[in-house]
């Protein structure tokens, strides 16, 4: 993580989302981007690795819930 990541992470606690959470969902979810984004928002806002794979572990769990 270099220095602009984590003064955003600084900046804007709780609404930075790190870059590549949403790529690591998107291809076995069926859900717009921005349903990704607003899910790993609730999730995975932090800097910290484990944290940000409990959050994706979340919101698949969620994604899978709620499949028809």
């Amino acid at each position: 993580m270099d220095n602009l990541d984590k003064k955003a992470f600084d900046l804007f606690s709780g609404r930075v989302v790190p870059k590549g959470a949403t790529k690591k969902i998107k291809d076995s979810a069926n859900v717009p981007t921005y349903v990704l984004e607003y899910l790993l928002g609730n999730y995975c806002t932090s800097d910290d690795e484990r944290e940000v794979a409990e959050g994706i572990e979340q919101v698949t769990s969620h994604l899978t819930k709620c499949e028809v």
